[in-house]
C-alpha cells in the first residue's frame, strides 16, 4: 500500500503543473506574435539589396556592358567594378574567355539608400557584326527571405559604341517606383571608359 500524499506535496505538484502550463502557453504566444507583427510590417520593409541583370543572345560574339548608378555614388561598370553601393559581378566579353557561351552581366547593391538609380546599356564591341542587339533587363529586390521582380523589359542597341538609359527607379523607404527615362544620362564616359 502506498503512503498517502500530503496536502503540501499535492499543492507542490499542482503548482509545478500550473507553472509548466503557463510557461508553455507563454512560449506559444511569443512564437506566434512576432510572426503576425512581422507579416504586418513586411510590406513596409525596404529591400535589402537590388540586383540588375542583362542578357543578350547566347553564343553571339558581342560585348554589351551594364552600367548602373546608385544615388550619391559614381557609375559602376567594366572600368569601375564597385562603388559605395553597387558591385559589377560579371563583365561578359562576348566569346572571349567564355566556355559556356552565355551572354549576361549582373550587378548587386549592398543596401538601398533612398534616391534615384540609373541603369544603362553600352554596346562595347560587336565582332559578330549583327545589328540590332536585343537585350533583356531585369531588376529584382531582395531581402533575407524573398526576392521579387521590380521590373523586366528589353531594349535594343542599334550601333557600336551606343549607350542608352534603359530605366530609372526611385527608392523611397520600402517603395520602389520605376519610370521610363525621358532623357539619357551618360554613365560610361563619366568614368573615363573607352570610347569607340
Amino acid at each position: 500500500m502506498k503512503p498517502p500524499i500530503s496536502p503540501a506535496t499535492a499543492l507542490a505538484y499542482i503548482d509545478l503543473l500550473t507553472l509548466t502550463l503557463v510557461g508553455f502557453v507563454a512560449f506559444a504566444i511569443l512564437m506566434v506574435l512576432p510572426k503576425e507583427q512581422q507579416a504586418a510590417t513586411d510590406e513596409n520593409r525596404p529591400p535589402g539589396m537590388v540586383s540588375v541583370e542583362i542578357r543578350w543572345p547566347d553564343g553571339l560574339d558581342t560585348d554589351v556592358d551594364l552600367w548602373v548608378q546608385a544615388p550619391t555614388d559614381r557609375p559602376v561598370g567594366y572600368s569601375n567594378r564597385s562603388g559605395l553601393y553597387f558591385d559589377l559581378l560579371r563583365d561578359d566579353l562576348g566569346q572571349r574567355n567564355d566556355g559556356l557561351g552565355l551572354n549576361y552581366e549582373n550587378a548587386y547593391t549592398r543596401g538601398t539608400p533612398d534616391g534615384e538609380y540609373v541603369v544603362n546599356l553600352h554596346l562595347y564591341s560587336n565582332a559578330a557584326r549583327i545589328l540590332p542587339i536585343p537585350v533583356n533587363v531585369e531588376v529584382r529586390a531582395h531581402d533575407a527571405r524573398s526576392s521579387r521582380s521590380v521590373w523586366s523589359g528589353s531594349a535594343v542597341l542599334e550601333r557600336g559604341g551606343q549607350e542608352i538609359t534603359v530605366l530609372r527607379f526611385m527608392v523611397d523607404g520600402a517603395r520602389i517606383a520605376v519610370h521610363t527615362p525621358t532623357f539619357h544620362t551618360e554613365l560610361r564616359s563619366r568614368q573615363g571608359g573607352y570610347l569607340q
